[in-house]
């Protein structure tokens, strides 16, 4: 990325703002090259998390642990992608700061290559500081066997307060993997072992791992392995007689999710017993799997953990499944997020009546529904009506990739009026013109809407008015993505007019491959200069083909070193 130094400066600036207002990480990485802006952007701002990658030369890696070591303010670090062939010289330097650093609290470490060197270096000098609390994600390490075996297992063993352990995209050595677990580990509360082609044969090591940290561990995460139900029985068991001596041979797990494992009847019944077991259960994802019947047995399951059970994932599950564990579900009173997603073969209305009647009427405190891809037609959509006008909790709904919202759309949106919804997502619904006018007339007189998707939607220039229109009237609305609708130019000018120059609570715009030209972005970098902003605006753009998106770009750019409060970002 080729800029000025006027126009990196701006983009800093910007992005200092949006750190400190916002409370998210300031990310340095390939945007912020100069060594000696750097220094002065930290400085600037009271910035508590930081990320730091590989792009960032060794002159300025320098500067920053400096930084590091003395601020006020910085509690948490992430260092990611760091290769340590290829900067040796800044491992030392960087990992004596950390070690320094007045208030560092947390360091996460992800995607280190080589890993044992990083590890090696950061170990010795972090030992000492027994209040850290180090996450180590470690994604796609090594393409080999070879490279996380007993070696590399060792050295884990001698990080004393890793709380957080990643292994994603690896393949280990399972044996030298479980003799790592025991005593070393007294903080290990959070373990992901995610696509690393666990078979079947594999589950009695993880499961003899397991059960020496069974007592402590809050997050156990599985995903994308090959386990299938001989897998998942042997780790089920393994984390059972970890609780042996428990009080009531229950384990304090928060968070379980054995996501596309290909487990079916047997593994299901494995896992409620383990659900059984786990009174502080919070977090269930089982999505990609075919439980069949044994749904029956994890609706019961569920009965142990009906106060704090809050967020049920269930992507890809089959209907009968859904329609089971919902029927089991209603009454609860902790439930407050639900994902349904890709219900196989289809939602269709007895699926969306089981949700409507036993989840969103049964249920008092369901806050979060996510029903995308469920391919759901219009009686589907129909059942739904119901449900949403018998609600009271929702804030958050996902109704994304199913044809029958489009079709719809009229009815479902005035029966969620009375909801204090905060966030509402109709990517590819199908809802075209007709529908609209809507989507307008709702956003204008929603008081608590916020965020609003519409991607996708085969809208035209004529269709992007009406919602921009009720866009302009709203009191609330913060973020609107029109991304991938043919609006072009015409419709870009209602973009312009009604978002970018009346709307007074937008801060984040999305208008990717909208058909716009040259032409088009002159209308919008216009309206960008003329409106004066005291709050922050992010606006997201991406490639028109053709060698458009360089020239758009240019003009955008142009307008960015102009304004104060605005980021433009380019995907």
């Amino acid at each position: 990325m080729e800029e000025s130094s006027d126009s990196t400066w701006t983009a800093a600036v910007n992005l200092i703002s949006f750190a400190t207002n916002r409370r998210i990480p300031l990310e340095l990485g390939p945007l912020f090259p100069d060594e000696a802006c750097i220094p002065l952007m930290i400085a600037s701002a009271e910035v508590e998390r930081v990320e730091l990658t590989s792009d960032i030369d060794p002159g300025a890696l320098t500067r920053l642990s400096e930084i590091i070591r003395s601020s006020p303010t910085i509690s948490s670090v992430t260092l990611g992608y760091f290769d340590t062939a290829e900067k040796p010289q800044v491992v030392p330097a960087l990992a004596s700061a950390l070690r320094d650093a007045k208030l560092l609290r947390e360091l996460k470490m992800y995607s280190l290559h080589p890993s044992l060197g990083a590890l090696n270096a950061f170990v010795e000098l972090l030992d000492p500081k027994s209040d850290l609390q180090i996450s180590l994600d470690l994604d796609a390490v090594a393409n080999n066997e070879e490279e996380l075996t007993a070696g590399f297992f060792a050295v884990l063993r001698r990080i004393y307060s890793l709380q957080k352990l990643i292994i994603r995209y690896n393949k280990i050595d399972v044996k030298a993997f479980s003799d790592a677990f025991g005593k070393d580990w007294r903080s290990l509360q959070n373990l992901e072992l995610a696509g690393m082609k666990l078979a079947a044969a594999d589950g009695k090591g993880i499961g003899n791992a397991l059960e020496s940290v069974a007592c402590r561990l809050h997050t156990l995460h599985l995903e994308q392995n090959d386990l299938l139900d001989a897998g998942i029985a042997p780790i089920v068991e393994g984390l059972l007689r970890g609780y042996s001596n428990a009080p009531g041979k229950q384990g304090p797990l928060q968070k379980l999710s054995i996501v596309r494992n290909y487990i079916s009847e047997a593994g299901g019944r494995k896992v409620a017993q383990l659900v059984k077991a786990s009174p502080h259960l919070k977090l269930l994802n089982l999505s990609d799997n075919e439980p069949g019947s044994a749904g029956a047995a994890l609706g019961e399951s569920f009965r142990v953990c009906a106060t704090t059970l809050q967020d049920l994932r269930l992507w890809y599950c089959d209907a009968g499944t859904v329609i089971a564990i919902c029927r089991l579900l209603a009454g609860s009173y902790s439930l407050a997020a639900l994902e349904i997603f890709g219900i196989q073969p289809y939602a269709t209305a007895e699926v969306t009546r089981s949700i409507s009647r036993d989840l969103l009427t049964g249920t008092g405190s369901l806050e979060k529904l996510n029903l995308s891809e469920g391919n759901m037609d219009s009686p589907a959509a129909k059942e739904l009506i119901k449900g949403f006008t018998n609600n009271y909790s929702l804030e958050s709904v996902n109704l994304s990739t199913n044809k029958g919202v489009g079709t719809e759309i009229a009815d479902l949106l005035e029966s969620m009026l009375h909801l204090r919804l905060a966030e509402l997502d109709l990517t590819e619904c199908y809802i075209k013109y007709a529908g609209s006018g809507t989507v307008g007339r709702f956003v204008a007189v929603s008081s608590s809407l916020r965020r609003l998707k519409l991607r996708w939607n085969g809208f035209s220039a004529a269709a992007a008015k009406e919602v921009c229109v009720g866009v302009a009237q709203s009191r609330s609305i913060e973020e609107l993505s029109l991304g991938y609708n043919p609006i072009g130019n015409e419709g870009v000018k209602h973009v312009a007019e009604w978002v970018i120059g009346k709307c007074k609570t937008i801060r984040k715009l999305e208008i990717s491959e909208i058909n716009m030209d040259v032409e088009g972005a002159k209308m919008l970098a216009k309206a960008v200069t003329d409106v004066a902003r005291n709050h922050n605006f992010l606006l997201i753009f991406a490639g028109e083909g053709g060698g458009m998106t360089e020239r758009i770009r240019g003009i955008l750019m142009t307008a960015q070193e102009t304004v104060k409060n605005t980021l433009i970002y380019f995907i």
